[in-house]
């Protein structure tokens, strides 16, 4: 690998430099600049742990490449438990001094204000289409963290054999405008580092907050509501994703989902279907969730 040290220009005569500066002007006028370098993010920095780089490779990438961490206590603890040294994270922390950012409470408060016009749900999601009139539709799950699911989710050996502790059904946009600063933070599902995209959070319904409660069996139950409302603005094009997550060890990792790209929101709201399959029995291997692009049905009275 070439070290800093190497790239550094070599000395030269007053006539090598002039040549050398007139080279160097005719290119840039004639190349176009280059692509900006996409700023590293906090979950940047775990997928360089997960792979191996030793610290010292990290805290370079950190002190060198445009970045936009999320270094606020909360965050400082969930990196400390995915394993990233209080060196890293010192690191960090004293990357975004460096780079001054804009203060992240402004952003977030011109944000809100934005949203708080939207005044009725500007989109809802019709769940199980198959469900039998007056008879609500449970989902059930029991199991327990086997190796292949320890694996999938980088978790330690401790952790194998421990039982689900909660299920979750939730709602998220993927899209770039939309995502918040800090949004590990701010998301139930911030802790997955594994597999979930940046994303602001539009729903999370779990199955310990008053959506029943896991029966003697340690048989978790979630009832899904007839449709899922969201405050969305109108006219805006959203990257969604529904989906199922799964507590273990304490944080609730992705268990399946499905995405919808692009949707395109209607000024005076969108209604869109959704089914999950499987997932009555309790058997999580048969859970799936798939957005039904078919028109929606007519609002129920």
């Amino acid at each position: 690998m070439t070290s800093f040290s190497q790239l550094r220009p070599r000395r030269c005569g007053p006539l090598a430099g002039l040549l050398a500066a007139l080279t160097l002007l005719c290119i840039s006028a004639n190349v176009a600049p280059a692509e900006e370098e996409a700023s590293m993010r906090t979950e940047d920095v775990v997928r360089m742990l997960v792979r191996g780089l030793p610290a010292e490779e990290i805290i370079a990438a950190i002190r060198t490449r445009p970045a936009l961490f999320d270094v606020s206590p909360d965050m400082q603890e969930e990196l400390r438990l995915a394993g990233v040294s209080d060196e890293v994270i010192q690191a960090m922390a004293d990357r975004m001094v460096e780079l001054n950012p804009e203060p992240v409470a402004a952003e977030d408060s011109g944000a809100e204000a934005q949203e708080t016009v939207v005044t009725e749900p500007a989109l809802r999601v019709w769940l199980d289409p198959q469900r039998e009139e007056d008879k609500p539709s449970i989902l059930r799950v029991k199991g327990v963290v086997d190796f292949r699911l320890r694996q999938a989710w980088q978790l330690d050996a401790a952790a194998e054999e421990t039982p689900f502790e909660d299920l979750a059904l939730y709602l998220v946009c993927r899209a770039a405008t939309h995502v918040p600063d800090h949004w590990r933070s701010k998301s139930p599902m911030g802790r997955d580092f594994i597999s979930m995209p940046r994303h602001r959070m539009l729903l999370f319904l779990t199955a310990t907050e008053g959506n029943l409660e896991a029966s003697e069996d340690g048989t978790l139950e979630l009832e899904l509501p007839p449709s899922l409302e969201i405050d969305l603005l109108p006219g805006e094009s959203h990257d969604l994703s529904l989906g199922i997550a799964l507590q273990a060890t304490g944080r609730y990792m992705r268990w399946t989902d499905d995405t919808w790209d692009e949707l395109l929101l209607d000024p005076d709201g969108s209604e869109i279907r959704a089914e999950i399959i499987g997932g009555r029995e309790g058997q999580i291997t048969e859970l799936e969730v798939r957005f039904n692009r078919n028109p929606a049905p007519a609002t129920a009275e």
